[in-house]
């Protein structure tokens, strides 16, 4: 396993530029078909060439070294990025790592490639790459190929396999981690950590609402200090078991005043005796049904609730989440249209809440 942490500030202060194996990204955009296609590139062109080590690209570190820090970012949904657009795709994953000179809510991603015995090539056109376009690594930069063979195993691939082994955890090192974690946290955010086979350590952070859900949750794993889910705002459930912990995210709704809470996602990860961790990713979708009269009736008296009701501007937008989950499209527009932009505060927080609620619901 590897500390991912102290794989950070070794490559920060030992190697001194981009190479084959290592690259700095400020921010990745995988909203974006050029933002997606520039990500295939480099890892299309990192597997190529260095076929007998592991590769990295450091996300929210600038080409200067500078932590910079980036948002949090689901590996199943990087996966859902990348996925079906490199043949002899190489194995490929997202971690987050939280670093305390960051704000909570900031990241360093680590993008892992690992070695791959097959040349990869772009296999479906995205952005400005068609089928076949292959890509190779040079020093820093990211170059077309075409009918080259996979690379000797060259210094820089041997330098990227001694930090990967210097990098690796040790008891002290977990111990320290462990340490660090209850230092940096809050006590008014109850940090505790499980055990698991007596080898893993997960940390846990999160403040606690009055409904005794959990809110400004962070679940590490502190053996190689990668964050496995962060969440601030959403009111989420964590249940331990003996080979597992369960996280459970629930979205908030209202309708007729009333708040409700829908599960939204969970995040199983499993300490199976045999093996290492796994980690499950489920999106929950069971949307209580309205019907079309309940909708037509809210559409047509929200306006005078806005003038009559107090407080009922910050929870329209959970209103309106509710009644576009159920298919209305006017309601979808209202939600969209942010009340024509004209929002602020905590009412414009409730808009951006809810429709970020949406995007992740939705049927695909």
């Amino acid at each position: 396993m590897l500390n991912r942490r102290k794989l950070i500030q070794l490559a920060l202060s030992e190697v001194p530029s981009e190479t084959e194996y290592l690259d700095y990204k400020q921010e990745i955009n995988l909203s974006s078909e050029a933002g997606r296609a520039k990500l295939l590139r480099i890892i299309c062109a990192m597997s190529n060439s260095n076929p007998t080590g592991r590769s990295f690209i450091f996300v929210g570190i600038s080409d200067s070294k500078e932590l910079i820090g980036t948002s949090f970012i689901d590996d199943a949904d990087f996966q859902n990025a990348i996925k079906g657009y490199i043949s002899n795709c190489p194995k490929v994953i997202y971690e987050n790592v939280s670093v305390s000179s960051l704000a909570s809510n900031k990241f360093i991603g680590i993008i892992s490639i690992y070695p791959n015995g097959n040349l990869s090539e772009i296999c479906k056109k995205i952005w400005k790459l068609k089928p076949g376009d292959r890509f190779l690594r040079r020093g820093s930069s990211t170059d077309k190929g075409h009918n080259e063979s996979l690379n000797a195993c060259t210094t820089n691939q041997r330098e990227s396999l001694e930090l990967v082994r210097r990098a690796s955890v040790t008891l002290e090192s977990t111990l320290n981690a462990t340490l660090a974690f209850y230092s940096d946290s809050s006590n008014s955010y109850s940090p505790r950590h499980y055990v698991f086979n007596d080898q893993y350590v997960v940390a846990v952070s999160s403040w606690e609402n009055d409904d005794s859900s959990l809110s400004e949750v962070t679940v590490q794993l502190i053996n190689e200090e990668i964050s496995f889910f962060w969440s601030a705002m959403e009111y989420v459930n964590i249940e331990k078991k003996e080979q597992s912990l369960v996280i459970e995210e629930l979205a908030m709704i209202f309708w007729k005043g009333v708040r409700h809470l829908i599960p939204k996602k969970r995040v199983e990860i499993d300490f199976p005796i045999s093996s290492s961790y796994q980690v499950k990713h489920l999106k929950l979708s069971n949307i209580p049904e309205l019907s079309l009269k309940d909708i037509d009736d809210f559409l047509g008296r929200y306006e005078d609730r806005l003038l009559t009701e107090p407080y009922f501007a910050e929870i329209l937008p959970y209103e309106l989440l509710f009644a576009a989950l159920n298919g209305s499209k006017a309601s979808l527009e209202l939600l969209l249209d942010r009340n024509g932009g004209n929002v602020d505060g905590a009412v414009a927080q409730s808009y951006s809440d809810a429709i970020r609620t949406y995007e992740y619901l939705r049927v695909q």
